[in-house]
């Protein structure tokens, strides 16, 4: 089974700067483009908790998440 490597930037949620996991929305399992998120690892759990309890989490959408390179 495949590990996923965090990157280092900006949650969209907490806007803290910390390892980032991206979060595909629950549509993604039915072949939908989904939302996606780039969270750190507390706030990735929050939201999984959310989708399976059919609640909303604040996404900063127009957060720049990564420093331009």
């Amino acid at each position: 089974m495949p590990t996923t490597q965090p990157r280092e930037g900006r949650c969209q949620h907490c806007q803290q700067t910390r390892p980032l996991f991206k979060h595909e929305g629950e549509l993604q399992y039915w072949g939908y483009e989904g939302p996606t998120a780039w969270l750190c690892a507390r706030d990735y759990s929050a939201r999984e908790v959310a989708v399976e309890n059919g609640r909303d989490i604040r996404i900063e959408r127009d957060l720049i998440v990564f420093p331009a390179a």
